[in-house]
């Protein structure tokens, strides 16, 4: 599942990789928030035309809207991913970008673990973040890193393995002519 509107690289790897975008419409009316009851019509919806749903983008803050969910959205969200075991994929890059204080920017990492059972031990958690974007970030320059959560040891091990087949960190250069 992809938030509408979203950044177009999700549905860029989905079409790359032969998926499915699964769309989730935000609701601008509730400063670019999520509908509970929608998400899980398009859930049902999905699985009744045959689509094997695997996980869910969540945006926050926003790209392209700048929204900062709410925790009850986040927890909503939670709910969601743990009621219909899809994997919650928290991109979560611009955390350092927030321009109003009366909502703050909270992880879904730290929501899933305040929680508690059965959700902070069951619903799959893989938490992206960029020092690109944040105020150590400059335009060109990339850096991030993923968190995963709640998976086993066979998928940690996959993840593992395919980081350590990189020969090496990307480096700042210049290509000789």
């Amino acid at each position: 599942m992809v938030p509408i509107p979203q950044y177009p690289l999700y549905s860029a790897l989905l079409t790359l990789d032969n998926g499915t975008m699964v769309k989730y419409y935000l609701d601008e009316d509730k400063n670019w928030g999520v509908d509970p009851e929608e998400i899980v019509s398009r859930i049902k919806n999905a699985k009744d035309l045959g689509i094997n749903l695997r996980g869910m983008v969540v945006i926050n803050p926003g790209n392209p809207t700048g929204n900062v969910l709410r925790r009850e959205d986040i927890e909503a969200i939670i709910k969601i991913c743990y009621e219909h075991e899809i994997v919650l994929i928290a991109d979560e890059v611009y955390q350092s970008n927030t321009y109003k204080s009366d909502v703050p920017f909270i992880s879904m990492r730290k929501v899933l673990a305040e929680m508690g059972e059965p959700f902070s031990s069951n619903v799959e958690l893989i938490s992206l973040h960029s020092i690109s974007k944040g105020l150590q970030g400059e335009c060109g320059l990339r850096g991030g890193y993923v968190e995963i959560h709640n998976f086993d040891k066979f998928a940690n091990d996959m993840m593992y393995k395919l980081k350590s087949l990189e020969l090496c960190a990307n480096t700042v250069g210049q290509i000789a002519a």
